[in-house]
């Protein structure tokens, strides 16, 4: 029978996986965005649109509307991908770029602005941050899950509780310290997930 613990656990390992996978994508980009401007958005070419863009290390989100009534055109998908030699890589370099930007963490690429940028009525909101942060905070989970693990397994090697740490070799049924039901051992001295009764 599965406890709300081993679901809850089973849950965070597969977010775990998932955001690690996520975080060795965005390390494939890391290294391409250094050669190749990918940038990926639905827009119109009239005033309204939102990009990702990822360039020269970091993402970009840039969101704009210089539509002030209801009547928005229709936007498309697109996705290019620009050599960093381009026309258009120099051109976002040259809006995007973070080189000379006037405080150390948007040097950094870490990059926040919102408001009206293109005049009365006009929107833009524009986030930047590096990709290395992403993987760092990406990879953040499965480090916790891995070192939980590990203590786990340490702890059932050695004879002791696997939630508590308790010393469990006097001991047989339940934790003294917490109640956990203790493991049988296999002929290998690995834990078997079965109860002993």
């Amino acid at each position: 029978m599965f406890s709300s613990k081993t679901i809850g656990g089973r849950t965070f390992a597969f977010l775990a996986a998932f955001l690690l996978l996520i975080a060795v994508a965005t390390a494939f980009l890391l290294v391409r965005s250094y050669s190749v401007y990918d940038i990926a958005g639905r827009e119109a070419y009239s005033g309204i649109g939102t990009e990702l863009i990822s360039m020269h290390g970091c993402v970009v989100f840039y969101r704009w509307n210089n539509y002030t009534s209801g009547s928005e055109p229709e936007q498309e998908f697109s996705f290019v991908a620009n050599s960093a030699s381009s026309s258009m890589a120099a051109r976002l370099r040259k809006e995007f770029g973070t080189e000379t930007a006037p405080s150390w963490f948007q040097r950094r690429g870490f990059v926040a602005v919102a408001g009206a940028l293109f005049g009365a009525g006009s929107s833009v909101v524009i986030v930047m941050v590096p990709d290395w942060f992403l993987v760092v905070v990406l990879m953040i989970p499965a480090a916790s899950w891995y070192w939980r693990h590990r203590a786990r397994r340490l702890r059932a090697l050695k004879g002791s509780c696997i939630s508590c740490g308790y010393d469990l070799r006097a001991s047989s049924g339940r934790c003294p310290e917490c109640g956990m039901a203790i493991p049988a051992r296999s002929t290998k001295g690995s834990p078997v997930p079965v109860n002993q009764n």
